[in-house]
Order: C-alpha cells, then sequence, then structure tokens
C-alpha cells in the first residue's frame, strides 16, 4: 500500500475497455487541386460554415442515390479537405475500397471528384 496514490507506477484498471462514443466520427483526408480548394473555400464561406462541414455534408450528399463511380486517377497534392464522417458513411467508403482494391483514401477522394463533377459539393 502506498501512502501516495500519485507516487504508484502502476494504473488500476479492471480490465475494461472505454466505451466508444455512438455518434463517434470517422476522419479522411482527401486530395484536392488548388482549384477546387478555392472553389470549396469559397462556397463554404458563402453559407458561412467550415470548410469540413461544407465538404463532409457534401460528400454525405452521396449516398442519397446510387451511383456507379468512374475509376479517377489519384493525385497527390499539397492541398486536403477533412471529411467526418459517421460510421454508416464511413463503412460504406469502406465497402467500396474493398471492391475497389484500393486504400479508403483512395476510394474517398473517387467518389469526393465524382461529386464535384455531379455538382453535389
Amino acid at each position: 500500500m502506498a501512502i501516495n496514490s500519485i507516487l504508484q507506477s502502476k494504473k488500476q484498471t479492471d480490465g475494461k475497455k472505454r466505451k466508444t462514443r455512438k455518434d463517434k466520427k470517422w476522419n479522411i483526408k482527401v486530395y484536392v487541386t488548388e482549384e477546387q480548394d478555392y472553389y470549396l473555400r469559397l462556397k463554404s464561406s458563402m453559407q458561412r460554415v467550415s470548410l469540413t462541414e461544407y465538404s463532409t455534408v457534401g460528400f454525405c450528399r452521396l449516398f442519397e442515390r446510387t451511383y456507379e463511380f468512374p475509376p479517377k486517377e489519384y493525385l497527390i497534392t499539397p492541398y486536403m479537405v477533412h471529411l467526418n464522417l459517421e460510421e454508416r458513411y464511413y463503412e460504406e467508403v469502406t465497402s467500396n475500397a474493398v471492391k475497389w482494391r484500393c486504400s479508403i483514401r483512395e476510394a474517398a477522394y473517387r467518389m469526393f471528384q465524382f461529386g464535384l463533377i455531379l455538382g453535389v459539393l
């Protein structure tokens, strides 16, 4: 028994893991071109929301209908957009990544670029 509990080196755990939140969001970073970055920042500022919020809402609109996402060359640029997806959308991106045999980020990129072409974003 230690006199001062701060001096104890071991943490007391009962073997229980912390609960995860039900509304946990998954963060995916998607590369965009300089022109797309400018367009997205302009549109988000016009709606007075953050770039992440604007991009996430637009990306989630892609799941309202069934689309065939055409293949897109994966470009790495210095500009990125963050998407904070709910679990159901993240699972859909993950299943597309498995189907297309690519990374989750690349699948999100393919879907995001298609959304920009459609004008959903």
